[in-house]
């Protein structure tokens, strides 16, 4: 009886802090929401207008940059292309990605995912 009287506290407090952190996520915007006006991540360039920004983006220097960012955002090994740096580390730390790494390891005996400069660039 007092286990059924301690689960049931402790059942109305995890519903208390549950409905809490919904209240306080229900306001969230995740920063990659904020969009910068004129702002390349990829060159990390401000522009002061939509002309500059049109020019700087048709620049042989920014076409590069996202040709060797995409390259470096693809996972060979899960096929995927990634639209961030950060998001590919986070993307290799993953579980999906370490199991699927685990399985090729243990088909083909090893394979190198490390070398991201030699990854096909998904033009999709």
């Amino acid at each position: 009886r007092e286990q059924k009287e301690e689960r049931k506290k402790q059942m109305e407090a995890e519903s208390g802090l549950k409905k809490a952190v919904m209240e306080v996520l229900s306001g969230y915007k995740a920063r990659s929401a904020e969009r910068i006006p004129f702002y390349c991540r990829v060159c990390v360039k401000q522009c002061a207008n939509a002309e500059e920004f049109r020019e700087h983006r048709e620049s042989d220097f920014h076409k590069m940059a996202v040709k060797v960012e995409r390259k470096k955002t693809f996972c060979t090994v899960c096929k995927k292309q990634l639209t961030s740096l950060t998001q590919m580390k986070e993307h290799l730390n993953s579980k999906p990605h370490k199991e699927k790494l685990e399985y090729f390891k243990a088909k083909n005996g090893k394979m190198n995912h490390d070398n991201q400069d030699e990854a096909p660039v998904n033009q999709g």
